[in-house]
């Protein structure tokens, strides 16, 4: 969990059969605030949620999407930029700056000025670590770009399942 420049905590992980990826996060999402409790660093966060009994209530920025590549389907035609961070801290993300017409990235709906936070659940902070995880993958690329910013709260009930 990474502290952003906005308040919040950035998810870096999700554990792909855990209550959190049934609930809908993704890595890359940033959360606002959790059992109502603004966050304002990775600390607060893991000891409000260890705090929580049974049921974690999270505001989440609602403004993520995951964009899936199939590289089979042709080239990707896609050129990002780094993001700089607030007062020298790392950056939250890649920019996408190019989409080549008719690219694989164009058709699935990326669009320039998008900001991809993760690739195939990797967080990217560099342009050169995203278009390695890319060119790494053998077929498919899952995005998680940023496209607007509405909060949306997310329970995770560990005994709904």
């Amino acid at each position: 969990v990474l502290r952003t420049a906005t308040g919040g905590v950035r998810i870096s992980h999700v554990s792909p059969d855990g209550e959190a990826a049934h609930a809908g996060l993704l890595v890359g999402d940033e959360v606002l605030a959790a059992q109502g409790v603004l966050l304002e660093s990775a600390k607060q966060a893991a000891r409000v949620v260890r705090a929580a009994d049974g049921v974690l209530s999270l505001t989440v920025a609602d403004d993520k999407a995951q964009i899936v590549l199939d590289k089979a389907a042709g080239e990707v035609g896609l050129t990002v930029t780094n993001v700089e961070g607030a007062h020298g801290a790392k950056s939250e993300g890649v920019r996408v700056c190019g989409i080549a017409a008719g690219g694989v990235a164009a058709k699935a709906g990326v669009e320039l000025g998008h900001v991809i936070h993760s690739v195939n659940g990797v967080l990217v902070h560099d342009h050169r670590r995203a278009i390695e995880i890319v060119n790494a993958a053998s077929r498919h690329v899952r995005l998680v770009v940023q496209q607007s910013t509405r909060p949306q709260v997310v329970v995770i009930n560990p005994w709904s399942g």
